[in-house]
């Protein structure tokens, strides 16, 4: 058992016993806990931000019960994770339905049920979580997770992630149309434009690309210096 393990070991000993009824706190005071527990989480200060997120988790809150079943998976709780994840879940949690999905899907905690898996992950997707949205955009791609090849599904959820504004996906897109792959056909016009929105929303790899593009005429574009500056991933002078 390694050293974190046996920590977490160690501590959930603890926190698993009777404790008095908590006072209750507004949404307000409820929300500034879970900051507060997520504050002390970044500040490396791990064994604390978990009694915080404990208590705001038992409190209803669905981010707490969403970060603190993650510490549960972490360990090895499996069974507490999964009853974290699903009233998270329930509240609306984008994140803890894909968690939950991803453990209906590996066994860990539940029965194996890929039904589940799938819908909750598809959740979580249509709710605006990235992760889900990647998970079933890979899926498809690669016939994974219990779902069969289908490169026009994947293109479906790759374009639909796009739209819900992952720059990330929409140069995925760019990609692919520069490719022809999902089954598209080759269309550089389409490549540059998902490039130019991806670029535009912040994807450091397409302002990268971009910049290529109009010193090397890329995507048969002429070389640009002008445009070429616009794009620079360097710092633009003061």
């Amino acid at each position: 058992m390694n050293g974190f393990r046996l920590m977490m070991v160690l501590l959930f000993s603890m926190l698993v016993t009777p404790v008095l009824a908590e006072e209750a706190l507004s949404a307000d005071e409820l929300e500034a806990l879970f900051q507060q527990a997520q504050k002390v989480e970044r500040e490396g200060r791990f064994i604390e931000a978990m009694g915080l997120l404990e208590k705001a988790a038992k409190m209803g809150h669905p981010g707490a019960q969403n970060s603190y079943g993650y510490m549960m998976h972490k360990s090895g709780f499996f069974e507490q994770s999964f009853a974290m994840y699903q009233k998270s879940a329930d509240q609306g949690n984008s994140e803890a339905m894909m968690r939950l999905g991803l453990q209906y899907f590996s066994g860990e905690g539940v029965e194996v049920d890929m039904e589940k898996a799938r819908t909750l992950i598809e959740q979580a997707a249509r709710a605006g979580n990235f992760y889900a949205y990647n998970a079933i955009y890979e899926a498809y791609k690669h016939g994974s997770l219990g779902y069969e090849l289908n490169e026009a599904q994947a293109l479906r959820w790759l374009t639909a992630a796009s739209d819900a504004g992952s720059a990330t996906h929409r140069r995925l897109l760019a990609q692919a149309y520069e490719n022809g792959a999902l089954g598209l056909d080759v269309d550089v016009s389409r490549a540059l434009d998902n490039y130019k929105q991806a670029a535009a929303a912040g994807d450091r790899p397409s302002i990268q690309y971009l910049y290529r593009v109009y010193t090397e005429g890329l995507l048969e574009q002429v070389v640009d210096p002008g445009m070429a500056e616009q794009w620079s991933p360097k710092p633009k002078q003061q």
